[in-house]
């Protein structure tokens, strides 16, 4: 096995992609992506994000269920050096409110039912 390069988990993601871009890397309701569809969808979400001022230091919220979408949102956020706090789809609305906004967020990045 050679030990990986990358020092963040965005470029991880870029490492693995191009060592084994057609090897499984996310099996999600009877979905599988690859690494190279994950790294794909990271940079559609980072490019989406960098557009809208999103950059390094700027926190980005996430709020959705276990999906491909997720991951492709957590790692998009990480190719720009943006931390991601993670929310609970299980939180009231009165806790997002409150969490939310105590994090001083650029971005939030949800489901359609959020």
């Amino acid at each position: 096995m050679i030990p990986p390069y990358s020092r963040t988990l965005g470029a991880l993601l870029l490492e693995q992609a191009a060592r084994a871009p057609d090897a499984p890397a996310v099996f999600c309701s009877g979905r599988v992506a690859s690494y190279e569809q994950l790294a794909d969808g990271a940079r559609r979400i980072a490019g989406a994000l960098a557009a809208r001022g999103i950059r390094c230091g700027s926190p980005v919220g996430l709020l959705m269920n276990n999906r491909l979408e997720w991951m492709e949102s957590f790692f998009g956020a990480a190719l720009l050096g943006a931390p991601v706090v993670v929310y609970s789809t299980w939180s009231t609305r009165d806790e997002l409110d409150y969490l939310i906004a105590d994090a001083g967020l650029a971005a939030l990045i949800a489901i359609d039912r959020f």
